[in-house]
């Protein structure tokens, strides 16, 4: 993890400083992918998929050159926010306060951000908004790249909720930039574990407390399958709440995490792609 703010100080001017996130977060998205797509490709993980199916050229491609566009938008916007400092940059401390300040800002970015894309989430699922979630559901089968396959609306609307929320806050507590850059870099790899399409966590893991509350890799790789339910992100209490988790999803897991999974990308419960 490289300090965000201290990086762009050297940098004078918006758009050069844009053009380096940009760099960075290529490179970023470049190492995590080409790693993560060869851990998948692995006899232990190929064993463990959750859906069978091939991945098309077609969608390699199309989820490439919205990766690019993703990336780029991330970094404007990381840009114009930290050099209009609309966010406290003070670095964290040693002491308890600054540990803690950093952890609040934190669990606070987490929290609400499962708020937030579950709502937007299900939204995007509506027949009036579905136009803008399409790119993602490029994926039927989903790979490490898909966690940056967006269309750049949808991605502003993902950054309004974590970067636009933080400066919202800011205004009134401070929120602790590390604390959020802590957050986007947890976000984005646990998003990439999400999509790689291969059950993460083991057999016993839905009858653990953990299991309780955190989704295994099952739970948004059957989103991609059927399109309609499973809307939160990294935790499924929300859609347990409101009824929109799969009756059948524990079962999907323990099958894949046993490598029994059957489950077919061809198989859509609602091609529509909308409640």
């Amino acid at each position: 993890m490289f300090p965000l703010d201290l990086q762009l100080s050297l940098i004078p001017g918006t758009v050069r400083s844009a053009l380096f996130l940009w760099g960075m977060l290529l490179v970023r998205g470049a190492v995590v992918t080409v790693i993560a797509t060869l851990l998948c490709n692995t006899r232990w993980a190929r064993r463990r998929a959750v859906v069978q199916g091939a991945i098309s050229s077609s969608q390699l491609r199309k989820e490439l050159v919205a990766a690019l566009g993703v990336v780029a938008v991330d970094a404007v916007v990381i840009a114009l926010v930290l050099h209009a400092q609309l966010l406290e940059t003070i670095s964290a401390s040693p002491t308890l306060d600054g540990a803690l300040w950093v952890t609040a800002s934190f669990a606070l970015m987490f929290v609400w951000f499962e708020i937030w894309f579950y709502a937007t989430h299900r939204l995007f699922h509506t027949r009036a908004l579905f136009w803008m979630h399409r790119t993602h559901h490029v994926a039927r089968v989903t790979q490490p790249l898909s966690a940056l396959s967006f269309s750049i609306l949808e991605r502003l609307v993902l950054l309004a909720g974590t970067v636009g929320a933080a400066v919202l806050v800011n205004r009134f507590v401070p929120v602790s930039l590390r604390g959020l850059e802590i957050y986007l870099w947890l976000n984005y790899i646990l998003n990439v574990a999400a999509h790689s399409n291969v059950e993460l966590t083991p057999r016993a893991f839905g009858r653990s407390l953990l299991g309780a509350v955190f989704i295994g890799t099952s739970f948004h790789s059957l989103h991609h399958v059927r399109l309609i339910g499973h809307y939160g992100l990294f935790v499924r209490v929300i859609d347990r709440a409101l009824g929109t988790e799969f009756s059948d999803y524990e079962t999907v897991r323990e099958q894949a995490a046993r490598g029994e999974s059957g489950l077919s990308a061809a198989v859509v419960e609602r091609p529509g792609g909308v409640e």
